[in-house]
């Protein structure tokens, strides 16, 4: 899921965001047109706007157009985002099913077999999240039948793994984070 997420200020509702129109960009000096605008709830509770997935962009702009008391001041305790940094792409090709993953779910480091009898000397792979983007890539060389991907940088959750042998041949295999 792509959304952007505004805490209202905690302490008191002064500057709290009433209208606003929220912007994308792929350049800092032109926004175009906002991609959402509406109005958040006078409440101290964290308020997510669901973005499309099909929107990529470098800059974020949010604009308060007004403030919930009618006050010429607004605030925020924080903004975050969450989405794709870097779009995956050139991976809609025939796959091996031929991979195995375990333990499953993991606490960090996960291990791979290749359950053919091939033996590869290089393997790139790349972590992906479910919707596409590409959390982490590397190199896996000396490989002989088994292998180690260490996830404990990333977050509790359900990632694909994508590997590609130095003859092109492509494995996946999706795996479960604690």
């Amino acid at each position: 899921m792509h959304s952007f997420t505004y805490l209202p200020r905690q302490s008191s509702e002064n500057g709290r965001i009433n209208e606003y129109e929220l912007y994308l960009s792929e350049e800092s000096d032109n926004w175009g047109t906002p991609v959402k605008t509406g109005s958040f709830k006078n409440t101290a509770a964290p308020q997510t706007i669901a973005l499309s997935a099909s929107r990529t962009a470098h800059y974020l702009r949010l604009k308060a157009l007004s403030e919930v008391n009618g006050n010429g001041w607004s605030s925020a305790a924080e903004l975050s985002m969450v989405g794709c940094l870097k779009p995956a792409s050139g991976i809609r090709d025939v796959y091996s099913d031929d991979i195995s993953a375990f333990p499953i779910p993991t606490d960090g480091k996960v291990n791979l077999s290749i359950l053919s009898d091939n033996t590869y000397r290089k393997l790139n792979y790349t972590l992906l999240s479910l919707d596409g983007c590409i959390l982490k890539q590397g190199l896996l060389e000396g490989y002989s039948g088994e292998l180690s991907i260490d996830l404990s940088s990333v977050g509790s959750g359900l990632y694909m793994i994508l590997l590609v042998d130095d003859q092109g041949i492509k494995y996946r295999v999706k795996v479960i984070k604690k």
